[in-house]
């Protein structure tokens, strides 16, 4: 929906289709933090408790669950939030060195050959 370096992929009408008819039956939601800023029409979190608040209130357009991507997010780690129903889980890691901007959150290391 929105690319790493800020350039919308969805018109506007696009991104109300997939907030209110695409995501009432998703399974999971895996939002970066601009993307929920789309759907949100919120500010962008810059910290944890604001990604956390985002992933609930994405949550209330019910999917199941919500993986909020923050690799936006500055500092060492890379931190990504789920938002369930039934609480919150956080997943985080040390970023990895790279020349390359794509698979560069937590689950990097899984993604190299």
């Amino acid at each position: 929906m929105i690319a790493k370096g800020g350039a919308k992929l969805l018109q506007p009408d696009a991104v109300a289709i997939v907030r209110d008819q695409l995501l009432p039956g998703a399974t999971l939601l895996t939002p970066n933090l601009p993307e929920a800023t789309h759907l949100l029409g919120t500010t962008t979190a810059s910290m944890q408790a604001e990604m956390e608040a985002q992933g609930s209130a994405l949550i209330e357009h019910e999917p199941i669950a919500v993986l909020m991507k923050g690799g936006h997010l500055d500092g060492p780690y890379s931190s990504n939030c789920l938002v369930t129903a039934h609480g919150t889980a956080w997943f985080e890691d040390a970023r990895t060195p790279t020349l390359n901007s794509i698979h560069t959150g937590p689950d990097a290391r899984s993604l190299r050959h």
